[in-house]
């Protein structure tokens, strides 16, 4: 997810953080139209909704008999996940209810609540300078000097590759396709939507053009055109990019729509996915996503962490908390080598870092319609009653607006300018409330397109009452969808206060940094801005497999993910804050790769010392199967073509294991815990621990193959 600077600037004012309504699992206020009277609005379910997968072999009858005892009004099948369905609850039936009936059939494989999440060679582009990610010299980006080399070593592995011919999927808020730096990359006869549309509740599949910025901001990191002389260059700029939209204007999405996009993505051949999105919720409560990732299990989902600078083994956070092996989870670092403060981590779901503060990278041209700092105060901007809209001082200086009514007044207004949205599209508005209301008292957002003859209220928040749960202790970010007024050149925005005169107290409104945008037409130079986030780091490790899968297109997944986890740059900072302990380094990336591909035929790893020096011909290793048990074990079955030694090296977390073969054979070795996995399986329910598989063929030299094994206390 992005962590944009205006949102660290409301948090600093208020002193109180906007986490839980700003950032990515939080379900800001809830839609406010979808909240009702005690409806609790810290929920992140969408209102009347649960998900169901039936199990295989569940016959029509028995699913309309399960659906009928669930209260279902309305049923519609998830894309992507055969025998799943998204239910719309009759009236009366809550959610809770529904999902007790389901799962308590055995004819059922899970049930959920439909959760709400959000989006956590050198080329002579101009701007690569800026890109301290890719190669840090310590130069000053946003502000900020960095630490020499404290970078992922990118434009070291662009003399192997540039990923060509690789195929990435961006599941997010879409791409805008017209920035130069993304036009070629972006491939659309593959690129989808599956987001409804806030006007019509319909999904148009075509409509996968980007309406916020976050998804063409990840994309650029990705796969921006490297050597065209414009802007910047993505990690693997050779790269055919699908974009899948997801998630709305405001980014948001439900489980339901990412699950789907999360499947499309596998289904269309993307050997890795970028997820800058996430939810949170219970591990019964992401069964959705979990069936999607598990059905491609030779597709890579690279998975932001979030940013709520907490430890997900604590507070789980899906797709990162997903224990799966085609899945890596990313924390963001910063331009000194520090995990970044608002980085999410754990050192069991919370695999490697990668850079994510202060990066550049492609943007829709946004088209700026109000001054959301009010430089000029109120001017343009029409009142009623005159006066009762006036101006406070936040903080740090920055004016924000007031009501100033007593309780008696029923209405006040307070109207934009004459906006011009002519050329554009997609224009929506954000502003950060801070309120109290009282019975009867409500403000609603609303837009005109005559004049103000007549005023509608846009998407999809509906009026802000007492109990849609704004308090004024702190700032909540709110956004409406304008889209309906595109291409009008005559639009006016107002916020309107009214009371039914039940209440004799005065409201309390406090409005911060109101602004109306659209997306314009981009130029020939491009348009790029620097966001921070594990949202930003993600797509470095994602453009990294695309790099990986241009350069050994015979990898699979896991040999990637394995690839990309054991040649990080360890730092002290990550120690115990991620699987590895590391940092992303691609170059070593990329040659921990080549060196396990030819391990098959010859050797892949430094002399032992030991036995012979020399390959001996057919000598193969292949790691064939791996089974978890409990009480810290496992068992992983490796096939070998001649005699020789097959071992397990030990380590600080796993027990070494030794076996003398005479002859080709499949052996099934022992993965034992110890030490540092041994004590925090203690503590919890699993621990993640690299195990290295050695073997030397007789009067030969030694080879390895490395994965990352989950091992369960129970």
């Amino acid at each position: 997810m992005e962590r944009n600077s205006r949102t660290e600037l409301v948090m600093a004012i208020v002193a109180v953080g906007l986490f839980a309504a700003v950032l990515w699992f939080g379900p800001s206020l809830a839609r406010a139209a979808d909240v009702g009277p005690g409806d609790a609005t810290t929920s992140n379910r969408t209102p009347h909704e649960v998900l169901v997968r039936f199990r295989p072999g569940t016959t029509t009858g028995s699913r309309q008999r399960i659906l009928a005892s669930a209260g279902a009004d309305d049923v519609n099948a998830i894309s992507g996940l055969p025998r799943a369905r998204r239910i719309e609850l009759e009236d009366g039936q809550t959610i809770s209810e529904a999902l007790e009936e389901l799962r308590e059939d055995d004819e059922v494989a899970w049930a959920q609540p439909n959760i709400v999440g959000h989006i956590a060679e050198t080329p002579d582009d101009p701007d690569f300078s800026q890109l301290w990610g890719f190669r840090n010299t310590g130069q000053n980006v946003a502000g900020t000097a960095g630490t020499a080399d404290a970078d992922a070593d990118v434009d070291e592995a662009w003399d192997t590759s540039t990923g060509a011919g690789a195929r990435i999927a961006v599941v997010d808020t879409g791409v805008d396709a017209t920035s130069p730096d993304l036009e070629d990359e972006v491939d659309q006869s593959l690129s989808k939507n599956f987001a409804a549309s806030i006007a019509t509740g319909n999904v148009d599949s075509s409509d996968w053009a980007d309406q916020n910025g976050h998804g063409t901001h990840v994309a650029g990191t990705i796969a921006a055109e490297g050597d065209n002389g414009i802007g910047v260059a993505g990690t693997s700029w050779d790269t055919d990019l699908v974009a899948v939209r997801a998630c709305d204007f405001d980014g948001y999405c439900d489980t339901a729509t990412v699950a789907s996009a999360l499947a499309y993505a596998g289904s269309v051949g993307a050997r890795a996915v970028n997820v800058s999105l996430g939810f949170s919720g219970t591990a019964s409560e992401a069964s959705a996503l979990r069936s999607a990732i598990a059905q491609y299990p030779d597709t890579l989902y690279v998975v932001a962490a979030g940013n709520d600078s907490e430890n997900v083994e604590q507070t789980q956070t899906w797709p990162c908390s997903l224990d799966l092996d085609n899945v890596i989870c990313v924390a963001a670092t910063d331009q000194e080598d520090q995990l970044a403060d608002f980085s999410n981590y754990g050192s069991s779901s919370v695999d490697l870092g990668a850079p994510g503060e202060n990066i550049l990278s492609t943007v829709p041209k946004i088209e700026e319609k109000t001054d959301d700092e009010l430089g000029n105060g109120l001017s343009g901007w029409s009142q009623s009653p005159s006066g009762g809209w006036t101006l406070g001082s936040l903080t740090n200086g920055d004016p924000y607006i007031h009501l100033n009514v007593s309780g008696s007044t029923t209405n006040a207004t307070l109207t934009t300018e004459t906006l011009d949205f002519s050329g554009d599209s997609s224009c929506s508005s954000t502003y950060y409330l801070s309120a109290r209301l009282r019975t009867g008292q409500s403000l609603t957002e609303q837009y005109s397109t005559d004049g103000g003859s007549t005023w509608q209220s846009p998407g999809p928040y509906g009026a802000i009452t007492s109990q849609s749960g704004i308090d004024d202790e702190q700032f909540y970010e709110m956004s409406s969808w304008l889209g309906a007024a595109d291409g009008d050149d005559g639009v006016l925005v107002r916020f309107r206060y009214a009371s039914t005169g039940a209440s004799s107290q005065a409201p309390s409104i406090d409005i911060a940094y109101p602004l109306v945008s659209c997306i314009g037409t981009q130029s020939a130079a491009g348009s790029y801005d620097i966001y921070s986030g594990t949202s930003m780091a993600t797509p470095q490790v994602t453009g990294a497999a695309a790099l990986l899968d241009g350069y050994l297109p015979s990898l699979d997944a896991q040999q990637a993910r394995d690839a990309l986890l054991s040649s990080v740059n360890e730092l002290r900072s990550l120690d115990g804050k991620t699987v590895t302990g590391g940092r992303l380094n691609v170059a070593a990336a990329l040659r921990a790769a080549a060196e396990e591909s030819s391990g098959d035929d010859n050797d892949n790893s430094e002399d032992t010392g030991r036995g012979g020096t020399t390959v001996v011909a057919g000598a193969r290793m292949r790691i064939v199967a791996i089974s978890r048990t409990a009480n810290g074990r496992a068992r992983i079955k490796v096939r070998v073509s001649k005699a020789g030694k097959l071992w397990i090296k030990g380590t600080r977390t796993v027990a070494g294991r030794t076996r003398k073969l005479t002859s080709a054979a499949t052996v099934t070795l022992p993965v034992v815990s110890r030490g540092r996995a041994a004590r925090r399986l203690r503590k919890r329910l699993r621990s993640r621990v690299y195990v290295t598989v050695g073997y030397r063929p007789t009067g030969g030299k030694s080879r390895f193959r490395h994965r990352w094994i989950t091992l369960n206390r129970r």
